[in-house]
């Protein structure tokens, strides 16, 4: 039996010629979506693709070979938008698509900053506040004109607390915008961030100071083997002066009792290494007088000092002449009142004897009195 022979002519029609190749890339994206898990080269992802396949090499060729660094930097940068506009599940694509951008090694400056500072922007969203500083500081190196790079560098430092960076940042963009809005708000919160830190920073190093030199302040009291004690009177004054030290001399607040009137002075800051007579001299000079002091009895070299130094010497005083600085007073007494106090009387005052013999017992130390 004969076999038929079918003769089958393929017809060739110009139907090729006519269709449109512009595809929608919102189709695009849409086949690469549904086919991305098949291995059809032009929908498989990026996790997939494999660099030694031939077919993916043929299709990579035929997609750049009439592109140039420039326009495939400028291509990744649209796909990468629209990656972004997507939403935050598609953050990463979008990074990978202007890193590529940026991997093009473009001479087109403009292009370059934009897919480092939009690659910034998700980094700052996804709070990759290093990264973005970073991205920013590429960014503004390509185009030092790019606000938004400048104003997200400055976000991104305010966010990790480096307000003075941050500051650099806004007044770097606020150079070519200076009445951007948004700047000037960060350029405000940083200010007042950074002044903030810088007056806590202030308080802390004052109360380290402070602390220090109290620290000192005890050590010379301990090595002069100084018996410091509390204050032996009940003042205001008492309460807000300490022994301090400067230029390495002790600093002390003096109290001065004026027996005689029942009347109380304070000497806020008396050097160590100065007279008695230095503080009585500005007290009671001779060419002028208190009020109270009608008779004209108190002159600073005709009165009597005495010192009193408290516990364990109550109602002790020891009398102290007025050459005698108040370091060689305490070096031979040993004991400090938080305070150290001093009774003043006019030597030719009849109430000299009363404070001498009935309220104090006077100690007379020659060492103190010559």
């Amino acid at each position: 039996m004969r076999e038929n022979n079918i003769d089958v002519n393929v017809q060739t029609t110009n139907e090729d010629d006519n269709f449109d190749w512009e595809v929608d890339p919102e189709r695009l994206k849409h086949l690469v979506e549904k086919y991305k898990g098949e291995e059809f080269p032009l929908f498989m992802g990026e996790d997939v693709l494999d660099s030694n396949n031939v077919h993916i090499q043929a299709l990579q060729s035929l997609i750049y070979d009439d592109e140039t660094p420039e326009s495939l930097a400028e291509q990744f940068r649209i796909v990468g938008n629209e990656y972004f506009q997507d939403g935050p599940k598609r953050y990463k694509d979008a990074i990978l698509s202007y890193t590529r951008g940026i991997r093009q090694n473009s001479n087109n400056k403009k292009i370059n900053s934009l897919l480092y500072s939009n690659r910034a922007h998700i980094y700052l969203l996804m709070k990759r506040y290093v990264d973005c500083v970073n991205d920013c500081r590429y960014s503004l190196q390509e185009d030092p004109t790019n606000i938004k790079a400048a104003y997200r560098g400055a976000k991104a430092s305010l966010e990790m607390h480096l307000f003075r960076q941050s500051l650099n940042f806004v007044n770097h963009g606020l150079k070519y915008d200076n009445n951007n809005e948004e700047l000037l708000k960060l350029y405000q919160l940083s200010r007042d961030k950074l002044e903030c830190i810088e007056e806590k920073r202030k308080i802390l190093d004052l109360n380290n100071e402070d602390r220090s030199q109290k620290d000192k302040v005890q050590l010379i009291i301990k090595e002069r083997n100084y018996q410091l004690n509390e204050a032996i009177y009940d003042a205001i004054y008492t309460h807000h002066h300490n022994i301090n030290l400067k230029n390495n001399e002790l600093i002390f607040p003096i109290m001065i009792l004026l027996d005689e009137v029942m009347l109380c002075e304070f000497i806020c800051e008396a050097n160590e290494n100065s007279k008695i007579s230095d503080h009585l001299k500005i007290m009671f000079p001779g060419d002028r007088f208190l009020e109270w002091d009608s008779q004209k009895v108190y002159v600073w070299n005709k009165l009597s000092i005495f010192y009193e130094s408290g516990y364990p010497y109550e109602h002790t005083v020891w009398e102290v002449s007025i050459n005698k600085t108040i370091k060689e007073i305490l070096d031979q007494i040993k004991i400090i009142p938080k305070c150290p106090t001093f009774h003043i009387i006019a030597s030719s005052s009849q109430y000299i004897q009363e404070f001498t013999n009935t309220i104090y017992k006077v100690i007379k130390d020659p060492s103190l009195i010559s």
